[in-house]
């Protein structure tokens, strides 16, 4: 089998592939790849095979196998190409693809026709300048005078495993027949120039986020954490009936510094909103439970009705400076 082929499919394409993408990876890493292709019909293995493509120094191109009243492989160009794949993987999981909505988000987008639908090219040649014919077989190359490349579906990585995938499909569809499907794989078709060709249109990056929080108020003039504190003080007080111990206040007060420290403030006021919400509107909201049972700022707000300082729970465990973690707050609705 060989691996620098596009249409790669893995087992994130259900029942159909046996092609882990640790195991893709690491082979195409025993044999120095510099770049490595995936076409599933979905994204959902997208990011898995992004982040460690990049760790390993592959140069990963995504694709996405497209199915209308006829095939479609799209890979990525660039980062905007990337997000016209997930537009059109949404509209696929939404059962609302039609062609005309697919047009939309053609830009940046390599784009294979298989050979039997190779009449969409003048159509679909106008949204993109990279289209390609691709064929199975030496008839079909011979018909097409440029723009090709030889697909198939790679499923397996090696030859001795390919027998079991008979055995997928009929987990997947119980008529099938196990000796009505053929995975050879043509050596003489197969064209390295044609897989650089494509590969070097396509040189994705998907920035890192670090911004992905909800602002819980985007005014310019609101202050966050004078409003959680404000929230919280008044929380307090009527936990306690207005008769508030000093090491509440003290507990509360490090408890704030250490969540204005860490940048958690739209955290604490967004699930503050949400279990108010739920609350005002008779939706049955758990007392909380987890590490963020030991948070005097939950207890004060409303998101738990655990008083922490009552059975010596430790705030620490829950959220301090050494562990660098997002707060993770358990609430059953």
């Amino acid at each position: 089998m060989d691996y620098n082929t596009i249409w790669i499919k893995t087992d994130y394409t259900i029942l159909s592939s046996l092609i882990k993408i640790d195991d893709l990876i690491s082979t195409l890493k025993d044999k120095n790849a510099k770049f490595a292709f995936i076409c599933d019909d979905n994204l959902f293995g997208a990011m898995e095979f992004y982040t460690k493509c990049i760790k390993e120094g592959i140069k990963p191109i995504i694709g996405l196998e497209v199915r209308l009243d006829y095939t479609l492989l799209l890979y990525a160009k660039n980062y905007h190409g990337y997000q016209n794949l997930c537009n059109i993987s949404t509209l696929i999981n939404e059962g609302k693809l039609t062609e005309e909505l697919l047009i939309k988000f053609l830009s940046d987008l390599v784009i294979v026709i298989p050979y039997e639908y190779k009449e969409k090219k003048d159509i679909l040649s106008s949204y993109s300048n990279s289209v390609f014919i691709g064929y199975k077989n030496i008839d079909e190359k011979n018909n097409i005078n440029e723009n090709k490349i030889y697909i198939n579906k790679t499923l397996c990585l090696k030859k001795e495993t390919q027998k079991y995938l008979k055995y997928l499909y009929k987990i997947k569809d119980e008529d099938f027949t196990l000796e009505n499907v053929s995975l050879e794989f043509s050596k003489s078709l197969f064209d390295i120039n044609e897989i650089n060709s494509i590969a070097g249109l396509c040189d994705l990056v998907i920035p890192k986020r670090d911004d992905l929080l909800p602002v819980y108020n985007t005014d310019a003039s609101f202050d966050k954490e004078k409003y959680l504190t404000d929230l919280c003080v008044v929380g307090l007080r009527k936990r306690l009936s207005d008769k508030v111990p000093i090491k509440y206040m003290e507990r509360l007060k490090y408890e704030l510094s250490i969540i204005i420290k860490m940048g958690f403030c739209n955290y604490f006021l967004v699930v503050w909103d949400y279990v108010k919400y739920a609350k005002k509107n008779n939706i049955m909201v758990g007392p909380g439970r987890g590490s963020a049972a030991s948070s005097l700022v939950s207890y004060c707000l409303g998101i738990t009705d655990i008083d922490p300082l009552k059975y010596d729970l430790l705030f620490e465990r829950f959220l301090n400076p050494d562990r660098v973690t997002m707060p993770d707050i358990d609430i059953d609705f």
